[in-house]
C-alpha cells in the first residue's frame, strides 16, 4: 500500500492520520471524552455546569461512554440480523441516535432539566465536541510526527 501511494504521489502521513489517529475508534473516543468534559460546563453553564471541576466531568463522560459502548454492543447483535444492503447505514443511524439519546438522558438527570432544554444543548455540545476532538486528533498527529519524525516510503 505504501509503495503504491508513494508512486502515485499520495501522502503516507495522510493515511496514518486517517487510519491510526482519527480513524481509530478508541483514540477518537478518548479525544471525544476529553472534549465533552471540557465543553460541558460551558454549554450547561446556566443549569449548574459551573458546580463541578474538570475531573468530575471526566468521570461523567466516562460513564456516558461506557453506556454508549454497552448499547453499541447490544445493537451490534441486532444489526447483524438485519437483511439488505442498508444494514450498515441502519446500524450507524441506530447507534448515533442511541448515543445522542443516552447523553441527553444523562444530562437531563444530572442537571435536572426538561427534555426540551436538554436535547438541544446536548446536540450543541456534541457538535462542538466532535469538532474539538477532530482538532485535538490533528494536533496529536502533528506532535507524534514532530517527536518520532516522518516514517514511511514517501519519505525514504
Amino acid at each position: 500500500i505504501g509503495e503504491s501511494m508513494a508512486d502515485s504521489g499520495g501522502s503516507f502521513l495522510l493515511v496514518i492520520l486517517g487510519k491510526k489517529v482519527l480513524g481509530n475508534p478508541v483514540t477518537y473516543s478518548i479525544l471525544l471524552l476529553f472534549s465533552i468534559a471540557l465543553l460541558t460546563p460551558l454549554v450547561f453553564w446556566r443549569n449548574g455546569g459551573r458546580r463541578f471541576n474538570y475531573v468530575e466531568y471526566l468521570f461523567i463522560g466516562a460513564y456516558m461512554t461506557s453506556q454508549r459502548f454497552m448499547v453499541d454492543f447490544v445493537l451490534l447483535f441486532y444489526t447483524t440480523l438485519l437483511p439488505g444492503v442498508n444494514a450498515g447505514l441502519t446500524a450507524n443511524l441506530l447507534m448515533a441516535l442511541s448515543y445522542v439519546g443516552l447523553i441527553a438522558w444523562d444530562y437531563r438527570q444530572f442537571f435536572r432539566m426538561r427534555w426540551r432544554s436538554a436535547l438541544p444543548k446536548t446536540l450543541i455540545l456534541l457538535l462542538f465536541a466532535y469538532f474539538l476532538a477532530l482538532v485535538l486528533g490533528i494536533l496529536l498527529f502533528i506532535v507524534v510526527v514532530l517527536i518520532i519524525g516522518p516514517v514511511g516510503p514517501a519519505f525514504a
